[in-house]
């Protein structure tokens, strides 16, 4: 979704989060894009703080805050194990900001089922698209305040 007019607000909210799963390093890598306007604007609500993110009055805790907010939003499980993946950094492209997480030790599996709550909280149309790469092959979920799991197969 994009604004047909830069000063114009939208009223469809969305995240796209691709994640690509190297068997042989046992590692899952994570990429989070998100707006950055919303994402200030929901933190702001969520922790009544003023992040400002990417600007030069962003405030010092302002990754361990977003961080700590995906990891009671954004849940991955495998093989029955809720995996902890950790920060790796953010960087802002235009009007989005996009976040790197990476769960290493993963072990080989045939299933994933993901949460990700990301701003329904916040946003009820909230839409979360997650694409999931997995030796060559490529699964995607849809989830929002209505339906905040999936569960893909491979």
């Amino acid at each position: 979704m994009f604004p047909l007019l830069s000063n114009q607000k939208h009223e469809e909210y969305y995240s796209i989060t691709q994640m690509y799963y190297k068997e042989k390093d046992k590692s899952l890598q994570i990429r989070i894009k998100l707006f950055t306007e919303e994402t200030e604007f929901a933190l702001n609500k969520y922790y009544k703080k003023k992040l400002e993110l990417n600007s030069k009055v962003e405030i010092s805790e302002a990754d361990q805050l977003i961080e700590n907010y995906l990891k009671l939003k954004f849940n991955i499980v495998i093989n029955d194990k809720l995996i902890n993946y950790q920060w790796i950094g953010k960087e802002f492209e235009k009007d989005q900001m996009i976040i790197y997480l990476e769960a290493k030790e993963v072990e080989k599996f045939n299933q994933m089922e993901i949460k990700n709550a990301v701003f329904t909280d916040i946003f009820p149309s909230q839409e979360n698209i997650v694409k999931v790469e997995v030796n060559n092959i490529d699964k995607s979920l849809i989830l929002n305040k209505q339906n905040e799991k999936g569960l893909l197969v491979f």
